[in-house]
């Protein structure tokens, strides 16, 4: 459990920047972000109106509670977790999701009823032999990809909540930029927003079918369909913050050069990577989970290296270890998960102050 960061609901949302004009931006269309006086669909005030007859922050906005209903549980306890009023929060918001549909249980959904054939389905290689594959594979499991990070007990949230904690006020300010890549559905960009950032955010995905579930979310300002390794099409210098969470591991790591050209000066990475060499809390080394997926993450030298050639101040940045960050399934294809490892970064350029 964790202390509240940024005061949840406080704050106007999505506020702030001329709008960018983007190659592949999708348009945000009936699902608008949120604005000091946006109207709720009728799936979420029906869910506000369930969250106030029980309880809700004081002075909070009907547009911010919204944010609750489709908060996954880890995302939940990330940014309410560590203390009474928090606490209650949670459980009123749980009951909330129970009532209108949305509560996605971590321990009994379709990720957890199907590990067992999970385990051989997923092979990088082939999927980046041909134009396209990889994205139709995203695309197939968008509609079920929050069943699949809830069962598989992903904790990065948390990593994201203390991160938000810790950062800089502008970083939160409403002048802020901040670009979520490898968006997903939303669930990093959304965690930010549950923490109290209110910037304007640009989600982006190489799956369109992951686009339109993040859509929904009403989280972002802009959507954009691309592919990170070819590029990201912005401004040089025109972001403040740019977030990666669960992706590294399926990108080129040249995106860290990508990553630094549109950073402002005192801009920052947040970004997770698959540790190669991890070792457990009993100082014993962890086996790469996905090596039968061919997928590989880096060891430390190996991201401090990377991170240098790309531009970032390795003497400053921090970085986290996670002897577990989710569980993925065994290949033995019998029910079992096995431990991911993860080193969580922050990082400014080099020469900001």
């Amino acid at each position: 459990m964790h202390a509240p960061a940024t005061p949840l609901v406080s704050g106007a949302a999505c506020a702030g920047h001329a709008p960018y004009h983007l190659p592949g931006e999708l348009p945000v269309g009936d699902q608008a972000p949120f604005t000091t006086s946006a109207v709720l669909s009728t799936e979420e005030a029906a869910f506000v109106s369930q969250l106030r007859a029980s309880t809700a922050p004081q002075g909070a906005r009907d547009t911010d509670l919204a944010w609750l209903r489709l908060a996954l549980p880890q995302m939940l306890e990330a940014a309410l977790g560590g203390s009474a009023e928090g606490e209650a929060l949670q459980a009123a918001v749980r009951a909330c999701q129970v009532a209108v549909g949305t509560f996605i249980d971590p321990t009994s959904n379709w990720f957890t009823e199907n590990i067992a054939r999970f385990g051989g389905g997923f092979d990088m290689k082939a999927l980046t032999a041909e134009p396209g594959r990889l994205a139709r594979k995203f695309d197939r499991l968008a509609e079920r990809y929050d069943h699949w990070t809830a069962g598989n007990r992903c904790s990065y949230y948390h990593w994201l909540a203390r991160a938000s904690r810790a950062a800089r006020p502008a970083l939160r300010a409403a002048d802020a930029s901040i670009v979520d890549v490898a968006c997903g559905i939303g669930l990093p960009g959304h965690t930010l927003r549950l923490c109290g950032f209110t910037g304007q955010m640009i989600g982006s995905d190489i799956s369109h079918g992951m686009l339109t579930q993040a859509r929904q979310r009403r989280v972002y300002d802009r959507l954009l369909e691309a592919d990170a390794n070819r590029g990201l099409g912005l401004r040089s210098a025109s972001v403040d913050l740019v977030v990666c969470m669960g992706a590294m591991e399926l990108l080129d790591h040249g995106v860290l050069r990508e990553f630094a050209r549109i950073l402002r000066p005192r801009g920052e990475l947040w970004a997770s990577f698959q540790w190669e060499g991890g070792v457990g809390e009993d100082g014993q080394a962890i086996p790469n989970p996905t090596e039968h997926q061919n997928v590989c993450g880096v060891t430390l030298p190996q991201l401090t290296n990377e991170l240098q050639a790309a531009g970032f101040d390795v003497s400053t940045a921090r970085i986290e270890r996670s002897a577990c960050a989710f569980y993925t399934p065994s290949p033995k294809q019998d029910g079992s998960l096995l431990p991911v490892p993860y080193l969580y970064v922050t990082a400014a350029l080099r020469g900001s102050d």
